[in-house]
């Protein structure tokens, strides 16, 4: 990679957002991106064309949600050590990456860094990489909450209490 280091940030609306900690790579095939962060960003028309005015490797995809890029950071380099982990940030720049879950629709502008890429079937070609994440209008992300159960609340069966199982066991 040459050392010409190029940052540059784009807007729009986030999908699959993992950036509280490096998540499994279910297409790894080495150990060094066996965990990432990353996060999928739909891009307007304007943010497209930046985008592919930036003559990346990846391409960006099309799908029934729009046009979309996948963001990726390698949780460790090639030498084996640990990358510097994204931050997320809200728009006072406040550090929330432990604290606040990106969940799917929210508005967020990409940081990333774009490295020429020196050899192979890409020489020539740049390759982004995931930086930092502005949250501009956030959807929380809520997981499995327990409005997406089917069951109902009962008051005749089995209620857990703090520790309960853990400490029969023992």
């Amino acid at each position: 990679m040459a050392n010409n280091i190029q940052v540059h940030s784009v807007e729009g609306i986030a999908y699959w957002a993992k950036l509280d900690r490096p998540h499994p790579n279910k297409f790894s095939q080495y150990e060094t991106d066996a965990q990432q962060y990353s996060i999928a960003l739909y891009l307007d028309a304007r943010n497209k064309k930046l985008m592919e005015s930036l003559n990346l490797a990846s391409t960006i995809k099309h799908d029934e949600n729009g046009d979309r890029f996948n963001f990726v950071l390698n949780y460790m380099t090639k030498a084996g050590k640990p990358m510097v982990a994204p931050k997320v940030l809200d728009c006072d720049l406040n550090d929330v990456t432990q604290s606040v879950l990106i969940g799917n629709g929210s508005k967020v502008e990409v940081e990333f860094a774009l490295l020429e890429i020196q050899g192979g079937a890409h020489a020539g070609k740049t390759k982004a990489f995931l930086r930092n994440v502005q949250i501009i209008d956030l959807v929380p992300y809520e997981g499995a909450s327990s409005s997406s159960y089917t069951f109902k609340k009962r008051t005749d069966g089995y209620v857990a209490t703090d520790q309960q199982n853990l400490e029969e066991v023992a």
